[in-house]
């Protein structure tokens, strides 16, 4: 399941596109086109959570949010067009990291003990497969199957798409490349580079001096979520 965020007419970014595989957008000028939104039928089983964004310091008052049941939402309002990266890097982590339900609890503990692990040892360039497994005693054929049970994509896939959204933030901060490049894990500058300009877009440098003079970001540890 996915999340769909929603831009109201006030300030849609223009050159906002997501590449994302667990983010959607929609773009909503009018109470129509809103109404059409909830009404569909897909969207509950579709979407684990909505999202809507607005520069303004409420949503348009037509906007009936009650219409949305016991759909999950949150609303961010007040944003400003240096907000936005920010906001669906942590959008698409959460997307990244929901569990999926399970009648099996002792599995679903397994598989959460397991991301914890992970996201608190990023920064270890030797952390692999086999060494997780290791840590929970467990083969890595069952792992590798269980973590794509349950979080949609592969070990490999998640433990990139973690580093690269905390060197991501370390870089807004203003991070040099090198610290970034040590803090998430990768011990060569070359690999991390060529990783980072594959998922971004960008090498980490032109990331760097682009971003890091919009936001100021508050010392803080948690990537994860």
């Amino acid at each position: 399941m996915k999340i769909l965020v929603v831009f109201d007419s006030s300030s849609p970014p223009s050159d906002f596109k997501s590449n994302s595989n667990v983010i959607e957008v929609a773009y909503i000028k009018t109470a129509n086109q809103y109404n059409n939104l909830v009404k569909k039928k897909e969207i509950k089983g579709k979407y684990k959570l909505i999202v809507f964004l607005t520069s303004k310091h409420s949503l348009p008052f037509d906007w009936r949010l009650s219409k949305l049941g016991d759909r999950a939402f949150v609303t961010f309002i007040g944003i400003k067009q240096c907000d936005i990266p920010l906001i669906c890097d942590y959008l698409e982590t959460i997307g990244i990291l929901s569990i999926k339900n399970s009648t099996n609890k002792n599995k679903s503990t397994l598989i959460n003990n397991i991301i914890q692990h992970i996201n608190n040892n990023t920064h270890d360039n030797t952390l692999s497969l086999l060494k997780v497994s290791k840590e929970f005693n467990i083969s890595t054929s069952y792992l590798s199957k269980i973590f794509k049970m349950y979080c949609g994509i592969g070990f490999k896939e998640y433990l990139i798409r973690l580093r690269i959204n905390k060197a991501k933030a370390l870089l807004r901060r203003g991070a040099s490349v090198t610290e970034t490049c040590l803090n998430v894990g990768y011990g060569n500058l070359t690999h991390f580079s060529k990783i980072f300009r594959r998922y971004v877009g960008l090498n980490p440098s032109a990331f760097r001096n682009q971003t890091s003079s919009l936001v100021v970001y508050k010392e803080d540890n948690n990537y994860e979520v």
